[in-house]
């Protein structure tokens, strides 16, 4: 299990992972972070955007789980493959099957 962040103004007690817009960097998805003080950030800004009270959304999240369940990509350097991936995901391009 590792722990994983999602910064909001609002509390999410079950993610879905269908959620949001098409185009965002890795397209469309319920986004998290390994990275506290990241989510924090985002927090902040989107409570700052909409004058609401930022929130910190915390998860236990089964990493051995996922990996055996689930489709996935792994990107191990910013490299062309994933600046290919970002600018096709910000464009609405679907990216995988």
């Amino acid at each position: 299990m590792i722990t994983v962040y999602h910064g909001s103004v609002i509390p999410v007690k079950l993610p879905i992972a269908k959620a949001g817009r098409e185009n965002l960097d890795f397209g469309q998805g319920f986004y998290v972070t390994g990275i506290k003080e990241q989510a924090e950030m985002w927090a902040f800004r989107i409570g700052r955007q909409q004058q609401e009270i930022p929130l910190l959304n915390i998860y236990q999240f089964d990493l051995e789980q996922a990996i055996t369940s689930f489709s996935y990509l792994k990107f191990s350097d910013y490299d062309q493959e994933w600046l290919d991936f970002i600018v096709k995901s910000r464009k609405g391009q679907k990216t995988m099957g």
